[in-house]
Protein backbone atom coordinates (compact mmCIF):
# COMPACT_ATOMS: atom_id res chain seq x y z
CA UNK A 1 0.00 0.00 0.00
CA UNK A 2 1.20 3.14 -1.15
CA UNK A 3 1.63 6.07 1.59
CA UNK A 4 0.21 9.56 0.55
CA UNK A 5 1.38 12.61 2.23
CA UNK A 6 2.49 15.92 2.16
CA UNK A 7 4.62 17.02 -0.86
CA UNK A 8 7.40 19.56 -0.82
CA UNK A 9 5.06 21.85 -2.33
CA UNK A 10 3.23 21.83 0.66
CA UNK A 11 6.24 23.48 2.83
CA UNK A 12 6.13 26.23 0.35
CA UNK A 13 2.84 26.66 0.82
CA UNK A 14 3.53 26.37 4.59
CA UNK A 15 6.25 28.70 4.18
CA UNK A 16 3.26 31.14 3.06
CA UNK A 17 1.22 30.89 5.56
CA UNK A 18 3.90 30.83 8.28
CA UNK A 19 4.88 34.37 6.78
CA UNK A 20 8.15 33.10 5.86
CA UNK A 21 10.53 33.77 2.45
CA UNK A 22 10.75 31.42 -0.14
CA UNK A 23 13.40 28.40 0.48
CA UNK A 24 16.48 29.35 -1.58
CA UNK A 25 19.62 27.22 -1.99
CA UNK A 26 21.94 28.89 0.31
CA UNK A 27 22.19 26.99 3.57
CA UNK A 28 21.97 29.58 5.64
CA UNK A 29 18.87 31.49 4.30
CA UNK A 30 16.64 31.15 7.50
CA UNK A 31 13.92 28.62 8.73
CA UNK A 32 14.11 25.42 7.24
CA UNK A 33 9.69 24.25 7.34
CA UNK A 34 8.58 20.67 7.93
CA UNK A 35 4.61 19.50 7.01
CA UNK A 36 3.72 16.27 8.87
CA UNK A 37 0.18 14.59 8.64
CA UNK A 38 -1.16 12.27 10.91
CA UNK A 39 -4.84 11.05 10.48
CA UNK A 40 -5.52 13.67 7.96
CA UNK A 41 -4.36 16.34 10.76
CA UNK A 42 -1.33 18.92 9.28
CA UNK A 43 1.08 19.91 11.74
CA UNK A 44 3.68 23.20 10.26
CA UNK A 45 6.81 23.19 12.39
CA UNK A 46 9.78 25.67 11.76
CA UNK A 47 13.25 25.70 12.97
CA UNK A 48 14.40 28.38 15.70
CA UNK A 49 13.80 28.56 19.36
CA UNK A 50 9.89 28.16 20.58
CA UNK A 51 8.72 30.18 23.21
CA UNK A 52 6.69 27.04 24.70
CA UNK A 53 7.66 24.15 26.63
CA UNK A 54 8.27 20.91 24.61
CA UNK A 55 6.56 18.21 25.52
CA UNK A 56 9.38 15.54 25.07
CA UNK A 57 13.70 15.66 25.12
CA UNK A 58 15.37 15.48 22.06
CA UNK A 59 19.20 16.19 21.57
CA UNK A 60 20.71 19.76 21.86
CA UNK A 61 21.01 20.22 18.03
CA UNK A 62 17.60 18.30 16.79
CA UNK A 63 15.54 20.80 19.45
CA UNK A 64 15.39 23.62 17.49
CA UNK A 65 14.48 21.71 13.91
CA UNK A 66 11.65 22.20 11.89
CA UNK A 67 10.87 18.45 12.69
CA UNK A 68 11.45 18.02 15.95
CA UNK A 69 8.49 21.40 16.10
CA UNK A 70 6.22 19.68 14.32
CA UNK A 71 5.97 16.53 15.81
CA UNK A 72 5.83 17.99 19.13
CA UNK A 73 2.69 20.08 18.07
CA UNK A 74 1.31 16.36 16.90
CA UNK A 75 2.46 15.08 20.51
CA UNK A 76 0.76 18.17 21.98
CA UNK A 77 -2.49 17.03 20.04
CA UNK A 78 -2.21 13.31 21.06
CA UNK A 79 -2.09 14.20 24.94
CA UNK A 80 -4.99 16.59 24.77
CA UNK A 81 -6.91 13.84 22.56
CA UNK A 82 -6.35 11.68 24.57
CA UNK A 83 -4.76 9.68 21.53
CA UNK A 84 -3.04 5.93 22.40
CA UNK A 85 -2.63 4.23 19.46
CA UNK A 86 0.11 4.31 17.22
CA UNK A 87 -0.06 6.20 14.61
CA UNK A 88 1.65 6.56 11.66
CA UNK A 89 2.66 10.09 9.94
CA UNK A 90 4.03 11.62 6.87
CA UNK A 91 5.81 14.41 6.64
CA UNK A 92 7.84 16.79 3.99
CA UNK A 93 10.64 18.87 4.94
CA UNK A 94 12.02 21.14 3.21
CA UNK A 95 15.74 20.36 3.46
CA UNK A 96 17.37 17.28 3.80
CA UNK A 97 17.84 16.00 7.43
CA UNK A 98 21.09 16.89 9.29
CA UNK A 99 23.02 14.07 11.10
CA UNK A 100 21.66 14.57 14.36
CA UNK A 101 18.42 14.49 13.42
CA UNK A 102 18.73 11.83 10.64
CA UNK A 103 21.59 9.36 11.13
CA UNK A 104 22.27 9.25 14.89
CA UNK A 105 18.38 9.59 15.51
CA UNK A 106 17.01 12.54 17.11
CA UNK A 107 13.99 12.29 14.60
CA UNK A 108 13.36 8.79 15.31
CA UNK A 109 13.61 10.07 19.09
CA UNK A 110 11.37 12.03 18.56
CA UNK A 111 8.58 9.83 17.14
CA UNK A 112 8.87 6.77 19.75
CA UNK A 113 8.58 10.34 22.67
CA UNK A 114 5.32 10.81 20.56
CA UNK A 115 3.45 7.93 19.87
CA UNK A 116 3.87 7.31 16.36
CA UNK A 117 4.78 4.09 15.32
CA UNK A 118 6.60 4.65 11.83
CA UNK A 119 7.38 8.16 9.87
CA UNK A 120 6.97 8.25 6.18
CA UNK A 121 10.07 11.65 5.36
CA UNK A 122 10.33 12.82 2.13
CA UNK A 123 12.90 16.01 1.40
CA UNK A 124 14.99 17.79 -1.23
CA UNK A 125 17.15 14.59 -3.04
CA UNK A 126 15.59 11.67 -1.28
CA UNK A 127 12.96 10.21 0.96
CA UNK A 128 12.83 7.31 3.63
CA UNK A 129 11.14 5.66 6.74
CA UNK A 130 11.24 5.78 9.95
CA UNK A 131 10.59 3.37 13.01
CA UNK A 132 10.36 3.56 16.18
CA UNK A 133 12.54 0.87 17.66
CA UNK A 134 9.45 0.15 20.16
CA UNK A 135 7.47 -1.05 17.05
CA UNK A 136 11.16 -3.03 15.77
CA UNK A 137 10.79 -5.19 19.06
Amino acid sequence: MEQTGPSLQDCVEARKQLGLRPRSINPDDGYTVAVLVVNDTQFYGKSGRQKELRSFRINAISRDHAERDAVDQYNRHRLDANVSDKQIGSMAVDREPCDACGKFGGLRRAIEQSGLAELYLLYPGGSSIIKSAMEET
